[in-house]
């Protein structure tokens, strides 16, 4: 599988070569403009080459001579009237005096389409097209190269996205390769190597694969990315990824890969990434956490302690961000057998610097290509830039070490010791056994785990049975299904059906009336019966659509309705299912007849339901519920709440329960008559009599500030002591006022524009909960940048979640949806949160500490 000359690179006349060298060789002396600026000023950054003399580079290697390979990109979506090259090739910088730096530049490879990424490896350049890894040698020692041997192809029913292919190329220790794949799409795709092996998939996300250097022995190594444009080895020997994001789930991220990870993300669920059956930092049990979150299109990564950085520097990761005009340092720290770290800019430029691949050479300079324009299809520009600092040395240039968890494979711990680490805390080595126990058949061990006392070791059997080829069967999946632990129940109904194991559709109906879905999994239940209908088996087993997300789910005709209106569920399965019901007339109407003669779990779920549904019959029916004494008081206050969204005027009827004993609703009462003003307020103020924090509500809303009301963070810390009213904490975390559930989830209610807080408190101490609301912008997750865009009418718009076109952006907004703005002006992040500060000014002190102590009860 190899094209020696002339079949290669010889097709052109020996003039154009000649002339191509000749115009490469007297490169014009770079202008140093518009150099990106580094914060630590003990480096330096000057321009290697330049646009016309290097145009959109990506990938980018250096060999033992120092002599630099650089990928120069040609046919990444071409406009019709470009005028560069019609092919890709790859440029070679030679070091004739031995400083490290290009003296001359010859074309050493051309006739390339779709190229990703370049490996420099034993005298001969690794290269990966979209589709496609290659093997390119100069065989008779004159510079450029003669040879190009096929090593693994990826075969597709369609074409692929540049970006969501082939990407990444990296070669370890163990002499292995290791190519990074794109989600794909989720396309029905074959990748052979040259022996024949081969890794087929369907509606799978990005992957990493290896093969032998002859591209022999393919196999899959971790699944569940989105596209991971570059992979690396750092000196530890640890294998790691940048990877970019899903469309409405972020941050992009840095990842420690192992054999057998599962991180989270297949694309026949969809690209928002927020299908219950995904993950993205190790949510579900079985998929593994990020190292770090980073910045917008992570294109390239490289170990700092390759560098001649100072010392502080080694262990550090450098990454480029493409979208960020930015070069960031991620300093790593070991954390049980993986390490994590927090990103920092390091290197920031101009909109003219879209930095993409990064490499060292033996002095420790550090390489880096750039785009340039913000424009995907090619356009003629390009840079080659070098990152140094004046020691001359590499922070260590010692032989990388080997990975451990690779070496396994090769040579797998004793089969006791494996079983024995899946007792491990760390999911790290949990994984890694998995994967041994798997690859080493242990069927006998696997199927006695699940019926294992211990519920932790019952999950990891399940886990091994989700990627085995075991077929279990009906009485031991039922066991699973019905298990005391929830994890478990959870993971059997992905497990029903990712394996499309329709023989137990009827097992899975019968959970509701067991009462075994709770409110975590109840999302995870909906999609296992969308995913079980005959249809999409049919479709799915036949590969109808070449993309499988193509192929359409849905629940059955008015599955959700007949929950609901199901006499023989319980009311919290009823009321499980609500947020999940279409509001049209006939489903309202229904709702609103049940308020008045439901139990108190599922009035409140109604009301939570109607919470924003306006019309004076809906507002009469509030009313009723509010007024009614017998009532839950938690339901009243709900019912108070929905009556303060609504217009219309009940001042008189709600002025009557201020004079109950019952707190919560003669709080909420009062919240709702901030509205009643005039003659109403005589009536107000002798119906509270002495009830301090009622009244500072209703001072509050009058403009009346106490004397003693605190005024720095510190005094609202010492003020907050998290021993107050958790029901009337979430009364408030709805409230007008306080607007929380607008962008905030709580247990499926509530805005999915901001971090989904149902267990916030298993994460956050106190303190962390009191400055996140007064403080928003000091501590900002990556995966909740803001983003702006300002319309061709100037106009600028706030929102997360960004996806930028050639002319257009697309943005998510406030209300969770997504808002393509066309012929834009331009856009960025904020440096601010999207959160609004001075919530604190909206409530009184005992409403805030209320609101505290609701979000420290969310574990």
């Amino acid at each position: 599988m190899c094209c020696s000359q002339p079949g290669f690179l010889q097709q052109r006349s020996i003039l154009l070569l000649a002339l191509i060298v000749l115009v490469v060789s007297s490169c014009r002396k770079p202008q140093n403009e518009n150099v990106p600026q580094v914060v630590d000023q003990r480096f330096r950054m000057e321009v290697i080459l330049e646009s016309p003399d290097i145009m959109t580079p990506i990938g980018i290697t250096i060999d033992d001579q120092d002599n630099l390979y650089v990928l120069e990109s040609h046919t990444h979506f071409p406009r019709s009237d470009y005028k560069g090259q019609k092919f890709d090739r790859i440029k070679k910088g030679i070091d004739e005096n031995g400083d490290g730096r290009p003296d001359r530049w010859i074309v050493y490879a051309d006739d390339l389409d779709d190229g990703m990424n370049i490996e420099w490896h034993a005298g001969s350049i690794y290269l990966v097209e979209k589709d496609s890894v290659f093997r390119i040698t100069d065989t008779d020692n004159d510079g450029m190269a003669d040879q190009k041997e096929v090593l693994v192809q990826m075969k597709t029913a369609q074409g692929v996205f540049d970006h969501a292919g082939l990407l990444g190329i990296t070669i370890g220790a163990d002499g292995w390769i290791y190519v990074s794949k794109g989600n794909s799409a989720g396309i029905d795709l074959e990748i052979m190597g040259s022996d024949g092996s081969k890794i087929a998939s369907y509606g799978a996300g990005g992957s990493v694969f290896r093969c032998r250097l002859d591209g022999s022995e393919v196999e899959e190594i971790a699944t569940g990315f989105w596209n991971p444009f570059d992979i690396k080895f750092l000196k530890s020997g640890k294998l790691m990824l940048v990877d970019n994001d899903p469309d409405s789930r972020g941050p992009n991220r840095l990842v420690e890969v192992v054999p057998g990870g599962d991180y989270g993300y297949q694309s026949m669920y969809g690209g928002s990434g927020l299908h219950p059956f995904l993950a993205w930092n190790g949510e579900l049990p079985g998929t593994l956490p990020y190292a770090a979150g980073i910045g917008e299109a992570p294109s390239g990564l490289i170990d700092a302690s390759y560098s001649n950085f100072p010392i502080e520097y080694q262990g550090n990761v450098l990454a480029t961000i493409w979208e960020e005009n930015s070069i960031v340092k991620i300093p790593l720290e070991s954390f049980n057998s993986t390490v994590r770290g927090e990103s920092e800019i390091l290197v920031q430029g101009d909109s003219l610097f879209h930095p993409v691949a990064l490499a060292a050479n033996s002095k420790g300079d550090i390489f880096i290509t750039d785009w340039v324009l913000r424009q995907y299809p090619n356009h003629g520009y390009g840079r080659l830039l070098m990152l140094t600092s004046d020691s001359g040395k590499p922070i260590d240039p010692g032989v990388p070490e080997q990975n451990a968890a690779l070496s396994m494979l090769e040579s797998p711990p004793d089969i006791d010791n494996l079983f024995a680490q899946l007792s491990s805390e760390d999911p790290f080595v949990r994984t890694v056994s998995r994967e041994l126990i798997i690859r080493g058949g242990n069927e006998a061990r696997i199927l006695d785990l699940l019926d294992h006392q211990d519920k932790t070791l019952r999950l990891e059997g399940l886990l091994m049975l989700n990627k085995s080829d075991i077929d279990l069967g009906k009485e031991a999946l039922r066991n699973l299904l019905y298990d005391e632990s929830i994890p478990i129940r959870k993971m059997t109904l992905i497990y029903l059906a990712t394996h499309l194991r329709s023989d137990m559709y009827d097992d899975i109906i019968g959970t509701l009336a067991a009462d075994k879905i709770t409110v975590e999994m109840f999302e995870t239940y909906l999609e296992a019966v969308k995913y079980l209908q005959a249809d999409f088996i049919q479709q799915f087993k036949a590969r109808t659509k070449p993309v499988a997300k193509q192929i359409k789910v849905e629940l059955p005709e008015n599955f959700i309705a007949g929950i609901i209106q199901d006499p023989t569920l319980s009311d919290n399965i009823k009321s499980l299912a609500l947020p999940y019901l279409e509001e049209d007339d006939n489903s309202i109407s229904y709702l609103l007849q049940q308020l008045d003669q439901s139990g108190a779990d599922f009035q409140k779920a109604i009301l939570k339901k109607l919470r924003t549904y306006f019309s004076e019959t809906s507002a009469e029916a509030f009313l009723k519920i509010a007024i009614k004494k017998d009532n839950d008081p938690e339901v009243r206050a709900q019912a108070l709440l929905n009556l303060e969204l609504q217009g219309g005027s009940f001042c008189n009827e709600v002025t009557n329960i201020l004079q109950e004993e019952d707190q919560l609703v003669v709080e909420a009462a009062t919240r709702y008559l901030c509205r009643c003003r005039g003659e109403a307020d005589e009536k107000i103020k002798s119906a509270l009599k002495e009830n301090l924090a009622a009244i500072a509500v209703r001072n509050q809303c009058l403009g009346v500030t106490p004397e003693n009301r605190p005024g720095t963070h510190e005094e609202w810390l010492a003020a907050l002591n998290g021993d107050g009213d958790v029901l009337n904490g979430w009364m408030i975390f709805q409230s007008p006022k306080a607007q929380c559930i607008s962008c905030h989830q709580v247990n499926k209610w509530g805005g999915v524009f901001g971090p989904d807080l149902s267990t916030i408190a298993s994460s956050k101490s106190k303190e962390q909960l009191i400055y996140a609301v007064l403080q928003p912008d000091k501590e900002i997750a990556p995966e909740w940048q803001g983003w702006y865009v300002k319309d061709k009418e100037g106009v600028t718009h706030l929102g997360r979640q960004i996806d930028v076109g050639d002319k257009n952006a697309e943005l998510m907004v406030a209300t969770g949806e997504f808002i393509n703005f066309k012929e834009i002006q331009a856009f960025g992040t904020i440096p601010n949160s999207l959160m609004p500060d001075g919530l604190e000014n909206q409530l009184t002190v005992g409403e805030m500490n209320d609101l505290v102590t609701f979000l420290m009860s969310l574990r």
